[in-house]
């Protein structure tokens, strides 16, 4: 019996009235479809508390972690510096005008207040040590 092939011995042994009756077993037994009709929380009842206290904690934590110690690494293999040259490289020279005028418009306008408050506040104290030293 050792030196034959199992191919040999199980040749003429039939299979499956065994295989058929452990399928009608298994079936019984499990009764899957009958638990397919409970959700999860029917199996595990402490599933919402334990997910709330102790799993999203630990994922999160993990998460901002390893996003932390990556972010350097993916910002270089993005290459964003090289992304936004590009981006600006294939802007027309006009909308860049646009873009440069229109930021610039409004800081000039801010510098032109700036300097009548500053110079106007310069003018009255100049003008109050005049007249104290008169």
């Amino acid at each position: 019996l050792k030196d034959r092939p199992l191919n040999e011995m199980m040749d003429g042994f039939d299979f499956e009235p065994i295989v058929k009756n452990v399928k009608v077993y298994l079936t019984g037994q499990l009764a899957v479809e009958e638990r397919l009709n409970y959700n999860f929380l029917h199996y595990f009842p402490g599933a919402t508390g334990w997910t709330e206290s102790y799993l999203i904690p630990k994922v999160t934590t993990f998460a901002f972690h390893e996003a932390e110690t990556k972010l350097e690494e993916v910002l270089r293999k993005m290459k964003l510096e090289d992304m936004v040259k590009e981006q600006v490289d294939t802007f027309p020279v006009s909308r860049l005008e646009e873009i440069v005028l229109g930021i610039s418009k409004r800081e000039f306008k801010m510098i032109t207040i700036l300097g009548g408050v500053l110079g106007g506040l310069i003018g009255i104290i100049q003008g109050l040590i005049v007249f104290l030293t008169n």
